[in-house]
């Protein structure tokens, strides 16, 4: 039961985070003018801004998994992507993200 909770409240801070990440990532798409060729520039010469090494210090929550610590794993988890979307930097816009209709 516990581990059940510990789940949903792990996927509610990853989703969380995965789309403040997403966003970002989509306004970047659409400043490039939605062409792949220009977007793919932009992450070539923005490595570290497309993908954050931060990024990979929540497979650190997989750890306890390999040892039967579950609870631990989904904590860990949890906190870590808490704390990343809560504290990803806002960046300075050009132009503000715009929602169109296909």
């Amino acid at each position: 039961m516990i581990n059940t909770i510990l789940a949903i409240l792990y996927l509610a801070a990853w989703a969380f985070y995965t789309v403040r990440f997403t966003k970002r990532s989509t306004h970047m798409l659409q400043q490039n003018s939605y062409k792949n060729e220009r977007f793919w520039g932009w992450i070539k010469s923005h490595m570290s801004r497309a993908f954050p090494i931060r990024n990979t210090i929540g497979l650190a929550a997989v750890v306890p998994f390999l040892f039967g610590a579950e609870a631990l794993g989904l904590i860990i988890g949890f906190l870590y992507f808490l704390f990343m979307a809560l504290t990803m930097p806002q960046l300075k816009e050009k132009k503000a993200l715009v929602i169109t209709a296909g």
